[in-house]
Order: C-alpha cells, then structure tokens, then sequence
C-alpha cells in the first residue's frame, strides 16, 4: 500500500498486537462473519498512522482486527460512512447499508 497514513515495516508496527492478530488467524479463533466474509489472499499487517490500530488487511482492502478476543473484519458502511463490527450495526442501523451489515451478525 502506498497510502502515507498506514505503516507496513515491522520495525514500526507493535509486533505484540502482529501476533495476536497472525495467531489467531493461524489458529482460526475468529468471528462467523469472519469465516464467511474474509478474502484469504495477501494477506498482511498495517497499521493506521492516524488511529495507532493495527490490523490485517487483504487484496480487497478489508480491515480485520480483534473483537471480544476473536479476529473480525471491521466493517464500513458505503451509504452513511458508520465504522465498526457487524455486531455493532445492530443498536445503531440507521440506513439500508448499516441493516445490511447488521444482518450479516444476525444470520451467522
């Protein structure tokens, strides 16, 4: 990623929170929607110069981080712009698309 605002070099990213995001997706302790949802191929960490978080992402660009100790994919909505988890979506769907993300918790 070329992006300015995320860190790819491991010599700048909190190795700690790398490997408690790599080993548990080595060791498949994650969400449903996670399993159902995530996009398996290059796989790497980055982490957000502006936010300090460090998560995995992918060649669709998703975000995964760690949510009540599992890895989860950290969702955007494309209407409304509302960030979060699926499960989170539930109390605060406002739009069609947070309801879509919303429903991706309900039917896992």
């Amino acid at each position: 990623m070329t992006d300015s605002y995320l860190e790819e070099s491991f010599s700048n990213l909190d190795l700690g929170e790398v490997t408690e995001l790599l080993t548990a997706l080595k060791e498949n302790n994650t969400t449903k929607v996670f399993k159902d949802y995530w996009y398996d191929e290059e796989v790497k960490p980055v982490m957000n110069k502006n936010s300090g978080y460090t998560f995995l992402t992918n060649s669709e660009y998703q975000a995964a981080m760690m949510n009540d100790g599992k890895l989860d994919i950290f969702q955007n909505c494309g209407e409304c712009g509302n960030e979060g988890f699926s499960n989170e979506f539930e109390k605060d769907a406002e739009c069609e698309g947070c309801k879509e993300i919303a429903n991706l918790e309900a039917t896992n």
